[in-house]
C-alpha cells in the first residue's frame, strides 16, 4: 500500500510533468487522481458546473454568465454576487415579459405574411383546373395567415400549410393520371379514325400530326408550331372544300339538265312517231293527188322541224357533255389539292422542303429500313455561309430568297432517293438513304457546284452564295438527334477552317 507521503511525491511529479501551477485545487485533483480516488466536489466545482448548465439554457444571457465564470476562476466573490444578481433580474425581466401581451410585429413581417397569403390565393383557383375543395382550404390558410398570432397560431398555420401542400401533391398526380388516360382515349381514337379513313384522303396527314403531338412530350415551341401548321391547313382545305361542293353541284345540275334533254328529245322523236303515223293512215285512206302532195308537204315540214330539234338538242347535249366534264375535272383537281394539302404539315412555307416534324417521320422509315436490310445511311447538314451578313446588308426578304434559292438548287440535282429538309433557320438536313459516305460527299459536292453555277441576283446584282456541310453516317440503331449533332460537330469544323468545305463527322 502506497503511503500519503509517496502519494504526494508523485502528485507534485505530474503536477511538473504536465507543468501545471502547483495551487491548493491543482494539487487536490492530481492527488485524488494518482491515488484513483473520486474527486470530491468542492463549492467551487459546484458553482463550475451551474455556470456551465445556465450558458446552455440561457444563452441570450451569454455575456453576464461569462463574466460570472471568470470572477468565479479567480474567486473574486463579491463580483459573483453582483453578477448573480444580475442574471436574476434579467431572467425576471424575461419571464414578465413572456408573459405580457406579444409586441407589436414590423412593417415587413405583415408584408411577408400578405405576399404569401395572395400568393396561394392567386396561385390556387378554380379557373387553373384545381377542385373547389382545395381553392377553400388555401382561401383559408390565407386568412390564418393575415390573422397573424403568437408562436402557437403560427405552428398551428404552418401545420395547415403543410397539409395543404401534401393535397396539391396528391392532386397533382391524380391530374397526371387522369391526363395519361385522356391522351390514351385520344390516342385510340385517332388511330381507329386513320383505320376508317384511307391513307390518300385528306384527312390524313392532319390526323398523323395530332398524333404526333399527342404521343411525344410536352413542347411549348412544339404545341404552337403544329397549332400554326394545322390552322392554315384547315383554312386552305376549307376554301378548297367550298370550291369542290361548287363544282359537285354544277355537275348534279349538268346531268339534271342532260337527263331532261334526252327526256325532250325522246319525247319530241314520239310526237313525230305519232305525226307519221297520222300521215301514213291519211295516205292510205286518200286517192286525191292535190291531198297526197299536202299531206307530203307536211310531212317534209314536220321532218324538217324534226331535225331542227334533233340537232338544238344535240347541241345543246354536247354542251351539257362538256360541262360535267369540266365539273367532273375540277373535282378531281379539288380532290388532289385536299390531298396535297394535308401533306403541308410536314412541308417548309418557305423553301417547299420538309420541315423538321416531316424530317422525323421520314428518318424513322428510313432507319428502319437500314436496319432491317442493314444499309448505309447518311445524313448532310448544309448551313449557307454568312448568312446573318446577308441579311443584315440586303434584308430578310432578300435572305428568305437565298434560302428558296438554295433549296432549288439542291432538288434539281439530288437523287429521287435523296429527301431535303430545313432543319432551321439557314440550315438545311440532307437525308441519303442506301448511300456510303464516299457517295454522299459526292452527292453533297454536286450540290455545291450547282449553287456555285446557278447565279442569285438581287436587284441585277450578282450574290455569290455557298454553304459549308457536315456529313454523318448513322450507327446500328442512332437517333436522329444524335445524328445530327455529330453532322453539326463536322459543320462547325468546316465553318472553322474557312467556309465552304463539306468535312466528314469524326
Amino acid at each position: 500500500m502506497i503511503s500519503p507521503t509517496e502519494l504526494a511525491r508523485e502528485a507534485l511529479r505530474q503536477l511538473a510533468v504536465r507543468r501545471i501551477a502547483p495551487t491548493p485545487e491543482h494539487f487536490r485533483l492530481c492527488y485524488y487522481e494518482v491515488a484513483g480516488i473520486p474527486a470530491e466536489l468542492t463549492p467551487l466545482d459546484l458553482l463550475r458546473d451551474f455556470t456551465a448548465q445556465l450558458s446552455k439554457i440561457l444563452p441570450q444571457n451569454k455575456f453576464p454568465i461569462a463574466a460570472l465564470q471568470q470572477a468565479i476562476e479567480l474567486e473574486d466573490w463579491k463580483k459573483s454576487a453582483q453578477l448573480l444578481q444580475q442574471i436574476t433580474r434579467d431572467l425576471d425581466r424575461q419571464f414578465n415579459s413572456a408573459d405580457a401581451a406579444p409586441a407589436a410585429e414590423d412593417v415587413g413581417s405583415v408584408q411577408l405574411r400578405e405576399l404569401l397569403a395572395k400568393t396561394l390565393e392567386f396561385s390556387l383557383n378554380e379557373g387553373l383546373g384545381y377542385p373547389a375543395t382545395l381553392v377553400q382550404q388555401a382561401r383559408e390558410v390565407a386568412g390564418a395567415l393575415r390573422a397573424g398570432g403568437g408562436q402557437s397560431a403560427l405552428e398551428e398555420t404552418a401545420g395547415r400549410l403543410k397539409k395543404l401542400w401534401l393535397a396539391i401533391e396528391f392532386n397533382a398526380h391524380q391530374s397526371d393520371a387522369q391526363e395519361d388516360h385522356l391522351r390514351r382515349l385520344l390516342t385510340m381514337l385517332l388511330e381507329n379514325i386513320g383505320e376508317l379513313v384511307p391513307e390518300s384522303s385528306w384527312l390524313a396527314g392532319q390526323l398523323r400530326l395530332v398524333r404526333d403531338v399527342i404521343v411525344a412530350p410536352a413542347d411549348s415551341e412544339r404545341l404552337i408550331e403544329a397549332e400554326k401548321r394545322l390552322r392554315e391547313i384547315i383554312y386552305k382545305q376549307s376554301m378548297a372544300k367550298h370550291g369542290l361542293q361548287e363544282a359537285t353541284e354544277t355537275l348534279k345540275q349538268t346531268m339534271k339538265n342532260f337527263v331532261s334533254r334526252l327526256g325532250e328529245i325522246l319525247e319530241t322523236t314520239g310526237d313525230y312517231e305519232k305525226k307519221m303515223q297520222v300521215y301514213v293512215e291519211k295516205i292510205s285512206s286518200t286517192e286525191s293527188v292535190q291531198e297526197l302532195g299536202g299531206i307530203l308537204d307536211d310531212i317534209l315540214q314536220d321532218t324538217r322541224t324534226m331535225q331542227l330539234d334533233t340537232t338544238r338538242s344535240r347541241d345543246e347535249l354536247l354542251k351539257e357533255r362538256e360541262a360535267a366534264e369540266q365539273a367532273e375535272a375540277r373535282i378531281l383537281q379539288l380532290e388532289m389539292e385536299l390531298a396535297h394539302m394535308s401533306t403541308l404539315v410536314y412541308e417548309d412555307g418557305l423553301t417547299g422542303g420538309l420541315n423538321r416534324r416531316g424530317l422525323e417521320n421520314h428518318f424513322v422509315q428510313e432507319a428502319a429500313r437500314a436496319d432491317r436490310e442493314n444499309t448505309p445511311l447518311c445524313l448532310a447538314m448544309l448551313d449557307i455561309d454568312d448568312f446573318k451578313k446577308l441579311n443584315d446588308t440586303y434584308g430578310h426578304d432578300v435572305g428568305d430568297d437565298a434560302l428558296v434559292h438554295l433549296a432549288n438548287s439542291t432538288r434539281e440535282v439530288l437523287r429521287n432517293s435523296d429527301m431535303l429538309a430545313r432543319y432551321g433557320g439557314e440550315e438545311f438536313v440532307i437525308l441519303m438513304p442506301n448511300t456510303l459516305p464516299r457517295d454522299a460527299v459526292q452527292v453533297t459536292n454536286r450540290v455545291r457546284r450547282a449553287l456555285t453555277k446557278k447565279i442569285f441576283l438581287h436587284e441585277n446584282k450578282k450574290l455569290f452564295i455557298t454553304f459549308s456541310a457536315g456529313i454523318a453516317e448513322r450507327r446500328p440503331g442512332e437517333t436522329l438527334e444524335l445524328l445530327t449533332k455529330r453532322a453539326d460537330m463536322a459543320l462547325y469544323r468546316a465553318k472553322e477552317d474557312g467556309k465552304n468545305r463539306i468535312y466528314m463527322a469524326e
